[in-house]
C-alpha cells in the first residue's frame, strides 16, 4: 500500500477509485480523502489489483496497474511480476521475443526441408565438359574462379563475390543466362541456398521462384575421365584451350565493350550525379572506336568528353540531360580528329573503383596469356602460335 493512502481503508480505497473513474475532480477528491500528492500522480497511488489469469510461462497470479482516466479503460493488461510478462499480443518480454524467435527458426526449417525437397525432385540430366562450346566454357571458368566455395561443394551467391564476374551487371546477366539455361543447365540451384533467396514458397504449384543473386549454385557438369574436384579444377585453371583467333578477337573486343561502358558510366555518375540508359547509338561508338584504340585510350577519350560535357553545361546552362547527351557525340569526334591527326593520345590506368573483372583475368591472363595487353592494345587478331 502506498504510504500516502495508509490513512485510508480497503473501502474508502475503493470508493476513491470508483469516484476518480467516474469523471470526478481529481483535485476535490485530494481534498476530500486528505492525500498529500499533485492531482497528476494520484492515479500512481492506486494499488494494483490482482487478476483472476495465471502468467503462462511462471504459473504466477499476475497483476493489473491502475492507467489514468484520459486513456483506454484504466486498466492495464494483466503482467506477470517475476518475468514481466503481458497478457498482451505485442507483449515483448524476454520469453515472448524467445518464444517468436523459435516460431521463426521452426518456420524457416519447414521451408529449408521444402525448398531442399523441391529441388532435389527436379531431375536434372548433368552435361558432359566436352559438349560445352568455348564461349560456356569460359564463362563457367569465370564463374567458378568468382565464387566456388573452400570445399568445391557449390557456388557462393553472386551478391557474396568479393570481385565483380564482369565489367558490367548486363554482362554478368547475360553470363549467368547462358549457364543457367532452361534447356542446358549448366548450373542449378543449389537446395542449400538460404531461404530468403526463395519467393513464393507458399504457392509451389505456381512455381517457386527466387533471386539470383541470392541462391548458391551447383555445377551440373560430368566427365567421362575426371572425378568431381579434377574436372572443376581444370575447369578453373584450363591448360590450354583450342583457339580460333577471329573468334578470340571478337571476344576480347565484348570485353572491352563492356569496360568501355563501365568506364563511361562511372564517368558520368561521378561528374553528373545522374544515370545513364545505354542505347544502340552508344554501344556502337564504342565499337568502332574499339576498332582503332585500346580501352585504356578509350577511357581517356570518355575522360576529355565528359570533361567537355560538364564545361557546357556551366557555360549554357543546360540540363544535365542536354549536357550527357553529348558525351557520345564528343566522342567519337575527338577519336576521329585523334585518328585523322595521328595524335598520340595517352593511355589511361584502370581506376581502383573500377577492378579488372574475374572474366577479363580469366580470359585475358590464363586463356590468351596476353595479361594487361587486353586493356592497353585495341583488340586484335592474334597469331594462334602467340596464345
Amino acid at each position: 500500500m502506498p504510504a500516502d493512502l495508509n490513512h485510508l481503508s480497503n473501502e474508502e480505497i475503493d470508493l476513491l477509485i470508483e469516484r476518480y473513474y467516474n469523471g470526478e475532480k481529481t483535485t476535490d477528491l485530494i481534498s476530500e480523502f486528505k492525500i498529500n500528492a499533485k492531482p497528476s500522480q494520484l492515479v500512481k497511488l492506486f494499488p494494483p489489483r490482482i487478476s483472476d489469469i495465471l502468467c503462462k510461462y511462471c504459473g504466477l497470479t499476475m497483476i493489473q496497474y491502475y492507467s489514468s482516466r484520459s486513456y483506454g479503460n484504466g486498466i492495464t493488461s494483466p503482467e506477470c511480476q517475476n518475468c514481466g510478462h503481458e497478457e498482451d499480443k505485442f507483449c515483448r518480454c524476454k520469453n515472448c521475443q524467445n518464444a517468436i524467435f523459435i516460431k521463426q527458426q521452426q518456420e524457416r526449417l519447414a521451408k529449408q526441408v521444402f525448398i531442399k525437397d523441391y529441388l532435389s525432385r527436379i531431375a536434372i540430366e548433368p552435361i558432359y565438359i566436352s559438349e560445352l562450346n568455348l564461349e560456356q566454357k569460359i564463362y563457367l571458368g569465370a564463374f567458378l574462379r568468382a565464387g566456388i566455395s573452400e570445399n568445391f561443394d557449390f557456388v557462393k551467391p553472386i551478391e557474396q563475390f568479393i570481385e565483380p564476374l564482369a565489367p558490367t551487371e548486363k554482362l554478368s546477366s547475360e553470363i549467368l543466362k547462358i549457364l543457367f539455361n532452361r534447356e542446358r543447365r549448366i548450373i542449378s540451384v543449389s537446395p542449400s541456398s538460404d531461404v530468403e533467396a526463395f519467393t513464393n514458397i507458399e504457392n509451389p504449384e505456381e512455381g517457386i521462384t527466387f533471386l539470383t543473386n541470392k541462391v548458391q549454385w551447383q555445377i551440373n557438369i560430368t566427365s567421362e575421365t575426371l572425378n568431381k574436384i579434377p574436372l572443376i579444377e581444370s575447369i578453373i585453371n584450363p591448360e590450354s584451350f583450342e583457339l580460333d583467333s577471329y573468334w578470340s578477337y571478337l571476344f576480347w573486343k565484348k570485353i572491352a565493350l563492356h569496360e568501355c561502358l563501365e568506364f563511361f558510366n562511372y564517368s558520368i555518375e561521378s561528374i553528373f550525379r545522374s544515370e545513364y540508359s545505354i542505347g544502340e547509338k552508344t554501344i556502337a561508338t564504342f565499337e568502332e572506336l574499339l576498332k582503332y584504340y585500346s580501352v585504356s585510350e578509350i577511357y581517356n577519350i570518355i575522360n576529355n568528353a565528359t570533361t567537355n560535357a560538364a564545361r557546357f553545361k556551366l557555360e549554357h546552362t543546360v540540363s544535365n540531360k542536354h549536357a550527357i547527351n553529348t558525351i557520345i557525340g564528343k566522342a567519337l569526334s575527338y577519336g576521329e580528329k585523334a585518328l585523322a591527326e595521328k595524335w598520340q593520345i595517352k593511355k589511361f590506368h584502370r581506376r581502383h573503383e573500377l577492378p579488372k573483372s574475374v572474366l577479363s583475368k580469366f580470359f585475358f591472363d590464363r586463356i590468351l596469356k596476353i595479361g594487361d595487353r587486353g586493356f592497353y592494345e585495341k583488340p586484335q587478331i592474334l597469331e594462334l602460335q602467340n596464345l
